[in-house]
This record gives C-alpha cells, structure tokens and sequence, in this order.
C-alpha cells in the first residue's frame, strides 16, 4: 500500500509529476479584482458584491482567479465597488474587459447588479437602526423563553439556547 501510495506522490508531485507541469500557470482568463484597500476601509459596501461574483463563479463551475496588481494574462476582470483611491489607479492600468459590480468607479465597463446593490445599500445605510432592532428581538426572545413557559416550549423544540426538549430524546 504505501508503495502505491509513493507511486502516486511521484506521479503527481515528483520532479516530472504533472503538478509541476502546471504549478505556477495562470489557467483561467476570467479575474475577480480584490479591492484591498476597499475591503478594509468600505466592508459594508464591497464585501457582498466581491464574495458573491465568486460564489456564482463557483456554482456554475467558472475558472477564475483573484488578481490585486497582477494583470497579466486576464481578458476579463470583474470588479466589486471600488472606493479608495489606490484601487482606482490599479483598475486604470487595466486594458482588458471588465465588468463592474453595483457600480462603476471608472465610469467605463458593463456595469451589473446595479439595482441590487443600490437597495443593499438602502438596507446597509442605516446600520444602527438595523442593529438596535436585531439586539431588541434578541433581547424578547430571551426574555420569552424565561417568562412564558409556552414560548419556551416552541423555543426548545427549535433548539434555541442550545437546549434540547424534555419531549425529545437528545440528538448523540
């Protein structure tokens, strides 16, 4: 067995492998943009649009790699919103197609997920409205489960707090 296995190391990692054959080869033409400097300072408004380009990538089984300031070889880049200005001037390097996400930094390009993006950010913009009405629910369903016996009833068959229901045999 371990013979086997050493054969098949060799065959895929060894000096003549097939891995070597392709380590380090820039496979796919089609690139999403990673808007460092966006992501970090702009989350709210980057990080949907960014990780949802590659989710759909994925599902459909698309080739893509994530690019920053390396371009070479990319026929079609995909970029999420771009708002820092250091991103900006990468993406104007850029001579190949590209399609934006939400919207266009450059004002060039296809632009998709234009009226998508525009109601998240409607969501997103007033961000501790949105958190004080999520920490009160929280807040009532807790205090539900210790005042209402009935509530707590419909709460543990849903495994809420982590508890199990005395009807219900534990799950291990």
């Amino acid at each position: 067995m371990r013979a086997e296995i050493a054969r098949y190391h060799e065959w895929f990692k060894g000096e003549k492998g097939v891995w070597n054959k392709v380590y380090g080869q820039r496979a796919t033409k089609i690139a999403v943009f990673h808007p460092y400097d966006s992501l970090t300072f702009h989350w709210d408004k980057t990080a949907l649009p960014f990780f949802a380009a590659q989710h759909e990538l994925i599902r459909h089984r698309i080739d893509y790699k994530v690019v920053w300031d390396d371009f070479q070889d990319v026929e079609l880049l995909i970029v999420p919103p771009v708002f820092e200005k250091t991103d900006v001037e990468l993406l104007k390097n850029y001579k190949g197609d590209v399609i934006y996400l939400g919207f266009s930094s450059t004002g060039t390009g296809k632009v998709v997920w234009e009226r998508d993006y525009k109601t998240h950010l409607f969501y997103t913009s007033h961000f501790e409205s949105q958190l004080a009405a999520e920490q009160a629910m929280s807040l009532l369903a807790f205090r539900s489960y210790f005042d209402d016996p009935r509530w707590r009833t419909k709460l543990d068959a849903n495994y809420f707090l982590f508890t199990i229901s005395r009807r219900e045999s534990p799950p291990f």
